[in-house]
């Protein structure tokens, strides 16, 4: 499952029932994604946002896993001059060096940081999922997990990119299952299509990540559905219900047995 950017239009109250529903059925199997200088706007330190934080750390206690979908989701932000560029993040994190893509995304470490919070990851659906120069960077940040929908050629298996560094797809035929953002729009809930996607992938053997918006869940009204889904999961005792730190690790594990008795 996939989470949280910026708390722009939601209500705090809406953020403490998510966690919620994840504290009530023990489970961690989710990744908050979070942009910390959204629209420039270093909303973290901002004590009008305290709250907000208070629930990202409630969250890390849980077991859920943080990462950075870059710092702003969309232009590059000087860290000196504290604005905005006119490069986009996609260029960044596609086309940089290991050293600029590394001190630009250690900047939002560096945030997290600072209010008692680890980030685990990265996540954005504009990196490509291919340039080595990123998880280069991302190793040496101790990430050890990257996910993105369109990496070339890579399936719906894990993929250990460089390092610890392992890479989550989103299964191919997973859309973005409660709006914003995507498709279905916020007022849609699927709840149906969701669990066809965890079929299909559980008959074809693979993994399965369901994304979903935060802005999604809450104007559609679909946290009782959201919880309704997982609880039909975790009955299935063939499926392992994971956060992608605990999937990433898992299959680094299993990578380093492979090598070890390849030799």
């Amino acid at each position: 499952m996939e989470g949280f950017e910026t708390p722009n239009r939601l209500s705090l109250g809406f953020f403490r029932d998510l966690n919620s529903v994840f504290k009530r059925n023990g489970l961690n199997c989710a990744k908050y994604s979070i942009c910390p200088l959204a629209d420039g706007i270093n909303w973290m330190e901002d004590e009008g946002y305290s709250g907000f934080v208070e629930e990202l750390v409630r969250a890390q206690g849980m077991g859920i896993s943080l990462g950075l979908e870059g710092l702003t989701h969309y232009l590059v932000y000087d860290l000196q001059s504290k604005t905005l560029t006119n490069l986009r993040e996609v260029d960044l994190f596609n086309n940089g060096s290991e050293e600029h893509i590394y001190e630009y995304l250690k900047g939002g470490v560096e945030i997290l940081k600072r209010k008692g919070l680890r980030s685990s990851g990265f996540t954005s659906p504009f990196f490509c999922g291919d340039q080595m120069n990123a998880y280069k960077a991302f190793d040496r940040l101790g990430w050890v997990w990257s996910f993105n929908t369109i990496g070339k050629d890579q399936g719906n298996d894990p993929v250990l990119r460089y390092g610890a560094v392992c890479n989550l797809p989103s299964y191919w035929k997973s859309p973005d299952l409660f709006g914003g953002g995507g498709a279905p729009p916020p007022t849609e809930v699927r709840e149906d299509l969701a669990k066809a996607c965890v079929n299909a992938a559980h008959f074809d053997g693979e993994m399965c990540a369901l994304y979903t918006h935060f802005e999604g869940i809450h104007f559609s009204g679909a946290l009782d559905k959201l919880e309704d889904l997982l609880k039909w999961v975790k009955e299935r005792e063939d499926i392992w219900m994971a956060s992608p730190e605990e999937i990433a690790k898992f299959w680094v594990a299993k990578e380093n047995l492979r090598r070890q008795l390849a030799v």
